[in-house]
């Protein structure tokens, strides 16, 4: 089966705005859906559809974190990006570790970022 993957679709221009973003998602959630049969023969039906419609719910989550998130740069496949989250919910999409904050960017103690993910190159 194949492995489908919405994060090319993010650097695509078509999908900017949220509206269209979501419209991607949910077409790469439906084609998502398609069962494969020798999955079936080792796996119980209701089993196998829970399990892949949970990772397709997690992985599309994911991917709207991504999309919906402050990113002052272009985004580029095969790069390593970091989602951070600040105290009122923000998230930004950085290049920059955790460990690389040092303190330098963040002025104000009370809305340090704090990780939530790490992307890893073979996502994009």
């Amino acid at each position: 089966m194949k492995t489908l993957d919405i994060h090319t679709h993010l650097l695509n221009p078509a999908a900017s705005s949220h509206r269209e973003y979501d419209k991607i998602a949910a077409r790469f959630f439906a084609k998502g859906l398609s069962v494969d049969p020798a999955r079936l023969r080792d796996t119980p039906y209701q089993t196998y559809l829970e399990a892949m419609v949970k990772s397709l719910l997690q992985q599309t989550t994911r991917d709207q974190q991504i999309h919906r998130a402050q990113c002052n740069f272009q985004k580029k496949p095969g790069q390593i990006y970091h989602l951070y989250q600040n105290r009122h919910g923000n998230t930004l999409l950085s290049m920059l570790l955790p460990d690389d904050w040092q303190g330098k960017i963040i002025k104000d103690k009370s809305d340090h970022l704090k990780a939530i993910h790490q992307l890893l190159s073979d996502q994009m």
